[in-house]
């Protein structure tokens, strides 16, 4: 089987270790709470903004998980 891009989205093996499960779990779990809390706290926010905020929290949860856990 070639690896090519195609066929490297079919593996199974995404997440090799428990600790890719557990970062996953908590970088979906902000992710909605940010979706959720934030327009209710701040209704003038607007969805794009949130969608920022959102994503500069997964970049960074996902750096300092990294950081500390490895790969």
């Amino acid at each position: 089987m070639m690896n090519t891009s195609l066929s490297m989205l079919r593996r199974a093996d995404w997440f090799d270790e428990p600790s890719d499960i557990a970062l996953f779990v908590i970088v979906t779990a902000l992710v909605l709470a940010v979706h959720y809390f934030l327009p209710k706290y701040f209704p003038s926010v607007s969805p794009k903004k949130i969608s920022v905020i959102c994503s500069i929290i997964m970049l960074v949860v996902m750096s300092i998980w990294y950081y500390v856990v490895g790969t």
